[in-house]
Parts: structure tokens; sequence; C-alpha cells
């Protein structure tokens, strides 16, 4: 991930770096999740047979699963080692910045 490549000369640094941006993409992805979650009870709330925030929240586990398994994939893609490690959590640094960002455009005032 050049984010952390600019500013990182070695495997600590490197870990602490994307440690960092992990944290901050899986709170945006939760701060988008709970603004949809708000969106789709409200939903719910006012619409006769509406059935939002279920579905939302399959979507959620859904994503997870997903994101997990897509990640896994591409971590062994690199034969084990420290780059699959590297390689499973940029992955899911990516994957979850996409995942706030959608969320965001539609449910995130």
């Amino acid at each position: 991930m050049s984010e952390c490549d600019r500013h990182s000369v070695n495997q600590v640094e490197l870990s602490r770096c994307l440690g960092q941006l992990e944290t901050g993409a899986i709170q945006d992805r939760l701060n988008a999740e709970a603004a949809a979650r708000a969106a789709m009870r409200r939903l719910d709330q006012t619409t006769p047979d509406s059935h939002a925030l279920g579905l939302f929240e399959t979507d959620v586990a859904a994503y997870l699963a997903y994101r997990d398994a897509h990640c896994n994939w591409a971590g062994a893609s690199f034969y084990g080692g420290t780059v699959a490690g590297v390689a499973m959590q940029t992955c899911r640094i990516d994957m979850d910045r996409r995942r706030a960002d959608e969320l965001s455009r539609f449910y995130v005032n």
C-alpha cells in the first residue's frame, strides 16, 4: 500500500502504518453502516411491509463474508509469509474504504 510504503522503512513500521489505516477504514465503514442502518430503520417505520433493515443486516453479513473470503484468497496468492499478511490487510483496507464510500454516497448526510 503506497500510503505506508512511503513512510515505512521496516516491517514494524509497515505493520504499524497498516494497522492504523485498517482501524480508520473499519471505523469509516462502521459509521457508514450506522447511517444506512438508521435510514433503513426510518424506512421500515414509515413504509408498510418494508423489511429494509433486515435486508440491510443480511447485506452487511454477506459483505463481511465476501470481504474475508476475497482477502484470504488475495493473501494465499502470495504463498504465505509476511507478504501474504500485508496483502490480506491491504485488501481489507481497500474493500472497507470502498464499502464506506458506497454507503456514504446514499446514506450519510
